[in-house]
């Protein structure tokens, strides 16, 4: 079901809007100003927003241009405001349709129809440029425009995030005994078991480079991040596929350093990677296959 966000402060409209829409079997949630909207857009996943310009608080031009930093959800205005100007203005702004009241409830969906399954053929085209092609897991660019979408949301919750450098030990020494082809199965063996044991975390896992992955939580604890991170560890370990030759550990491992702070900005975010990527350098010198946490 596409769910859709209704920013509409005449509650008759609302009323009126929230029926046809869900009749038309979308799942609706409606906000009446413009400060509700920019929360809520952030915090969870819309197949579209309906939005009025005239809003309070802030107005649907306002929200707009804030959603268009990091969100491309798509997003029709519906205003009274009909002259080419106000059009311009609003498709300027970064709206990908503008509807005039009065309308008809008829267009409306269609209008609605077309603007998702648009968005759905761009969503298509960015997944293939965000994944890595052998693990299924983003690529680092993927990750980097995640990354921009958390730290919007962070800016209105605050909530504690924790950031996971994961590194797969003696990975040369796997490659060097077993040839590279061998190395991409174990690449894409690990990215399984970590997706599988993240699978109730709500983590975001990524393919960082190489034989590093990176996993994001939001909205944790350091001690439930402690948790997840070992939890990580222990799923690799548990596989107990034989190493490389010459390698420390009889079994293929990971290292992990685990980093737990509330970023909102991405020079913020740069720090935060670089104190996991330094707990994971402590974790690697102290032996491999452990969970260091950065101070």
């Amino acid at each position: 079901m596409n769910r859709v966000l209704l920013v509409e402060d005449d509650p008759g409209l609302v009323s009126l809007l929230s029926l046809e829409l869900t009749h038309a079997g979308y799942g609706v949630t409606a906000v009446t100003d413009g400060m509700s909207a920019l929360q809520t857009a952030f915090v969870e996943p819309w197949d579209l927003i309906l939005m009025d310009i005239m809003l309070p608080e802030l107005t649907g031009l306002q929200v707009l241009q804030e959603l268009r930093k990091t969100l491309m959800t798509p997003v029709i205005l519906l205003t009274a405001k009909n002259t080419e100007e106000d059009i311009i203005q609003g498709l300027e702004a970064g709206a990908d349709d503008y509807l005039t009241k009065p309308f008809s409830m008829g267009e409306l969906l269609a209008r609605i129809k077309t603007a998702i399954r648009k968005d759905e053929q761009q969503k298509k085209w960015r997944e293939l440029s965000f994944k890595d092609t052998l693990t299924g897991l983003l690529n680092r660019r993927g990750f980097s425009e995640t990354v921009k979408l958390v730290l919007q949301a962070n800016r209105h919750t605050h909530h504690a995030l924790a950031l996971m450098m994961i590194d797969v030990d003696n990975f040369k020494n796997y490659n060097d005994t077993y040839g590279h082809p061998q190395g991409d199965v174990i690449l894409k063996t690990v990215a399984e078991q970590l997706t599988a044991a993240a699978k109730h975390k709500n983590a975001i896992l990524s393919r960082f480079g190489g034989e590093e992955f990176i996993a994001l939580l939001s909205d944790c604890t350091l001690q439930s991040a402690q948790e997840t991170a070992e939890t990580l560890r222990a799923a690799v370990e548990s596989l107990a596929l034989a190493s490389g030759e010459g390698a420390l550990l009889p079994i293929v491992t990971v290292s992990i350093g685990l980093a737990v702070s509330a970023p909102q900005e991405e020079s913020e975010f740069n720090t935060f990677i670089g104190a996991a990527d330094k707990a994971l350098y402590q974790s690697k010198a102290n032996g491999k296959n452990q969970v260091t946490t950065a101070q």
